[in-house]
């Protein structure tokens, strides 16, 4: 299957992760995605996200995974900071922090740490990467 330009471009700016309703809108309807996950050439993460390879994630694309799976979210604490070019300097910084609005549901994830809050606001996050994260202020405290 050869990926048309929206989507090769879509998967390099995203790591290779993509929602199944953004791959809709780009043409790539639910029986090609179902084929290429069958075929064992991309892997179903969740209800609501694709991982256009078949090996397993690196840091970056769980980041992409956690953040487009949860939808209304913001990476948070030492994952904002790594984004923010902190070098990582604690146990803690190993996983991904994910910080949720109180309630939601999301899939939980090996090494995803998952923090629900109410006090998230999407219009608060900065965009990093193409990723929202918390701001740094926000994540020092975290």
């Amino acid at each position: 299957m050869t990926l048309n330009a929206d989507l090769h471009l879509l998967a390099e700016r995203q790591h290779g992760v993509v929602s199944r309703r953004r791959l809709g809108a780009l043409g790539v309807g639910d029986t090609v995605v179902r084929a290429q996950i069958r075929a064992e050439r991309w892997q179903a993460i969740g209800n609501e996200v694709v991982l256009l390879q078949n090996a397993p994630p690196n840091r970056r694309q769980l980041m992409w995974i956690a953040v487009l799976d949860a939808g209304a979210c913001a990476l948070g604490s030492h994952t904002s900071l790594e984004l923010a070019g902190f070098q990582p300097f604690a146990k803690e910084a190993e996983m991904i922090h994910l910080v949720v609005p109180r309630g939601d549901k999301v899939t939980r994830l090996a090494g995803v740490q998952v923090h629900e809050s109410r006090r998230l606001h999407p219009e608060q996050s900065v965009i990093t990467a193409g990723l929202p994260r918390t701001a740094t202020a926000r994540a020092v405290l975290d």
